[in-house]
């Protein structure tokens, strides 16, 4: 999804008495854009050219080929073809929701004003999707080969919560180009966690 967005704006006062539960009143809201801006102001330390080259490593043309490697290391070996197309059906079903979410607001506008939310993000739903299981594949080898430095339990649990820990860092830099919203990044970060999660399992 291309740039489009400015950044969102804050919680007026006179609205928190309608506005959603954590807007009710008006010391919880101003208590959520102060964080907002906290938030705004870390992002806005990074120098945005970094944000523009790392949220590359979200990028489709990078992680839908890394998808096929994945494909391709995995039904390598006859005893793990099975857990290839095992992960074909689980990627494909959340590449498959990242599409219907988008094509759902640009064919028929369905979202949220409330949460500003026009469809999953796909730069970190994917990442979230595919870097762990890559980390994972890596660290597999790495604990075979080495076991004398990180038990496989432990290596394989450390790779997996880095890709998760890699995914969401992108999701922020989505935040930081202003290419997508809050609930945009988050819902995106959930379905790419459920993905790697149930092919991991």
């Amino acid at each position: 999804m291309s740039a489009r967005r400015s950044r969102p704006g804050t919680c007026s006062p006179s609205g928190c008495a309608s506005a959603s539960a954590s807007c009710s009143r008006h010391e919880e809201c101003r208590f959520v854009t102060t964080l907002r801006d906290i938030f705004w102001a870390l992002l806005g330390v990074v120098p945005g050219s970094f944000w523009q080259v790392f949220t590359w490593f979200g990028d489709s043309g990078l992680l839908l080929p890394a998808s096929l490697l994945i494909v391709v290391m995995l039904g390598w070996s006859r005893a793990t073809r099975m857990t290839a197309l095992q992960w074909c059906v689980v990627f494909g079903c959340g590449s498959a929701a990242i599409l219907v979410s988008k094509l759902a607001f640009m064919g028929w506008g369905i979202g949220s004003v409330r949460l500003n939310f026009t469809g999953f993000s796909g730069h970190t739903a994917i990442s979230t999707s595919v870097w762990p299981v890559l980390f994972w594949l890596a660290a597999s080898q790495f604990t075979v080969r080495r076991p004398d430095l990180l038990s496989a339990t432990a290596g394989l649990r450390l790779a997996i919560g880095f890709g998760w820990a890699f995914g969401a860092a992108i999701g922020i830099s989505r935040l930081a180009v202003f290419a997508h919203s809050v609930s945009e990044v988050m819902l995106g970060f959930v379905l790419g966690a459920v993905v790697s999660s149930v092919f991991l399992m």
